[in-house]
């Protein structure tokens, strides 16, 4: 099994129990997808050998990390990780060059230079090298976490919703960058999102977690058509309302609706001019913008005032609630974006519906 990741592990963190085995092909992409709390960046720790586990065997192409039954397993600076988290934790004191010099620095075998110049190419870091990193934007700060954990020369590169604490305009320019790396770097990487739409971008294979189980596991093909389908593990957390159709492009497949004073495209379902037509959407789904700019304005953004916030079921995130004129929405967002957007109560914002689902007429 030279050519596949073997991960088998079980834990308990207090009444959380984490039991879960499955394996992917050297090289590939697996995504780890579920709702808050399921366990997802549990494994992910685990996996590093920064998370004990009572029961564990991981082997990453030809190195076995642990086997408890043999009594391995090797602290995390002797794994050969990567490691990317929802914070970009770059070294403030560090320009981009010193903070990629770090990694070089803890690599053990020696770095190519073919290496350094490809990690900077694919990941367009030539002209920031040497910004500080007061002066990057936070998709810039992504972008320089993934090349500081690819620099370490990692069989395992391990991203824990990179995308999750930057805002719109930056997750469109990161996500790219990623599927690059997929695409052009024969690595193997597990990803964890909550995101529907990286899942079916980046993944080889996906596996699904909910209270610490595995639900569903398989490549990308057949795993996605049933969470696109069946998985309503955050039902509660939708906002529904009713758009009546105003125009039609038969020839795109689309639909453009109106509502509360707005109008936006979504993909027709045997729809008709005038039609009054009831939808729901996801709060993982509703994405806040603090500001209205030119590249967003092919992106249908929808005037908002945030109304109330509450806690949700992982601490890691935050339940916004809005109203687009007489609409409630909900927006689920990490509290990094949370406080990096310093949203108050009475604020005014933008959201856009990344994917809005037709409801069937029951009439």
């Amino acid at each position: 099994m030279k050519d596949f990741n073997l991960f088998q592990i079980s834990l308990s963190k207090g009444d959380f129990k984490l039991s879960v085995q499955f394996e992917f092909k050297v090289g590939q992409c697996l995504v780890l997808w579920g709702p808050s709390g399921s366990g997802k960046t549990t494994l992910l720790r685990a996996i590093a050998g920064l998370e004990g586990a009572q029961s564990s065997y991981i082997k990453v192409a030809d190195e076995v990390w642990a086997d408890s039954a043999n009594s391995v397993s090797l602290p995390t600076w002797r794994r050969s990780i990567g490691f990317v988290f929802q914070d970009a934790n770059l070294f403030p004191h560090l320009n981009v060059e010193g903070n990629l010099n770090y990694s070089v620095l803890r690599n053990k075998n020696v770095l190519d230079l073919g290496m350094w110049n490809r990690t900077v190419e694919l990941l367009a870091l030539e002209n920031l090298l040497k910004r500080t990193i007061g002066q990057l934007s936070g998709g810039e700060r992504q972008r320089v976490a993934i090349a500081r954990a690819l620099l370490t020369n990692p069989k395992l590169l391990l991203l824990d919703e990179p995308l999750s604490a930057i805002d719109l305009d930056a997750k469109a320019e990161v996500l790219p960058f990623i599927e690059r790396l997929r695409s052009e770097l024969n690595m193997s990487m597990i990803y964890v999102t909550h995101s529907k739409t990286e899942m079916n971008k980046l993944a080889n294979c996906v596996v699904t977690l909910n209270g610490g189980q595995i639900k569903q596991k398989g490549p990308l093909h057949t795993i996605y058509p049933v969470i696109q389908n069946n998985y309503q593990e955050d039902i509660s957390l939708s906002s529904y309302f009713e758009a009546r159709v105003c125009q039609l492009d038969d020839q795109l497949g689309l639909i453009q609706i109106e509502f509360a004073g707005n109008r936006m495209w979504t993909k027709a379902e045997n729809s008709y001019l005038g039609q009054l037509v009831k939808f729901r959407v996801f709060a993982e789904d509703v994405i806040l913008c603090s500001v209205f700019s030119d590249s967003n304005t092919a992106q249908e953004l929808l005037r908002a005032k945030i109304t109330q916030f509450s806690k949700s079921t992982h601490p890691a995130d935050k339940l916004i609630m809005m109203m687009v004129g007489d609409i409630q929405f909900l927006s689920l967002v990490s509290i990094k974006v949370f406080e990096q957007m310093k949203l108050t109560i009475g604020m005014d914002c933008w959201i856009q519906l990344h994917k809005i689902q037709n409801m069937p007429n029951n009439n």
